[in-house]
């Protein structure tokens, strides 16, 4: 496995840092740079994957006090009880929500703020945007953009000072200790009992639909054809197919779930290949 993925990883059309990790390997990873992080073993350990998860979740050091008071000036009005609500978001995010709900209420964005928020618009863009957004930005005023706008420049912002950590777990299709198996009535892969129970622990966001939830929905099932004998070219095609530009989606379905979207998580349908 640890062969298999050096050769994805390292491939020139595949430009990431990576981390690869086992069973074994629960702290002292710097997880701060890299924008991949591989569990070679699919741990069944769900603490061990929780703190895993965590370290990845670290913000990059650009993501100083000015993006954060930025961020919350963009959606601490938008928060709503999160206390009690169905998601079981940790401590430190329930701390955090709560801090940037009680945020002062500001009208105007001053010119540092608003220079910001201009820089974070344009990376990365080949245009020149929206000019009515842009209009916008230049004026400052907060009450003159939509919600929409609102959770759309925030996400622009995190991508521009923060990062996105995609989290791949490395499944066996093979050998006493596989943790997929090939349903033949349905002609499709499933995951063994041990790895679906470890899903339903866990919470995150599809990349694909933006839905924060736990279960399969969150985590789903790519392989290129077989499983049993991918090789490193057909999965690095794969990745970049499936994976490419969606941290967007991403952020927002975090922002969404924690921010301003706390109804019942919808368990729906995923599409897993």
């Amino acid at each position: 496995m640890y062969n298999l993925m050096s050769k994805v990883f390292d491939a020139p059309s595949l430009p990431v840092n990576v981390i690869i990790v086992s069973s074994w390997a629960r702290t002292g990873w710097n997880v701060i740079k890299p924008n991949i992080l591989i569990d070679a073993t699919a741990t069944r350990d769900v603490t061990a994957w929780q703190q895993l998860r965590g370290r990845a979740m670290r913000a990059r050091r650009s993501w100083d006090k000015s993006a954060y008071e930025l961020i919350t000036l963009l959606l601490g009005t938008q928060i709503k009880g999160i206390r009690g609500s169905a998601y079981d978001l940790p401590a430190d995010v329930l701390a955090d929500a709560q801090s940037v709900n009680d945020v002062q209420y500001v009208e105007v964005l001053r010119q540092p703020e608003r220079q910001l928020l201009f820089d974070s618009y344009h990376n990365g863009r080949g245009d020149e945007g929206d000019p009515v957004l842009v209009e916008k930005i230049n004026e400052g005023w907060l009450n003159g953009f939509t919600q929409e706008e609102r959770e759309s420049l925030a996400v622009d912002l995190m991508l521009y000072k923060n990062k996105v950590t995609h989290i791949f777990e490395l499944v066996k299709a093979y050998g006493s200790t596989k943790q997929v198996t090939y349903n033949r009535a349905t002609r499709m892969w499933t995951r063994t009992e041990q790895i679906a129970l470890k899903h339903m622990h866990e919470y995150s966001v599809n990349p694909f639909t933006g839905v924060y939830s736990s279960g399969e929905v969150h985590a789903p099932l790519l392989y290129a054809q077989d499983p049993r004998d991918n090789s490193p070219s057909s999965l690095v095609g794969l990745l970049y197919e499936r994976m490419v530009n969606r941290d967007k989606a991403i952020v927002k379905g975090w922002i969404r779930a924690v921010i301003t979207d706390l109804a019942e998580p919808k368990m729906s349908e995923t599409g897993d290949l």
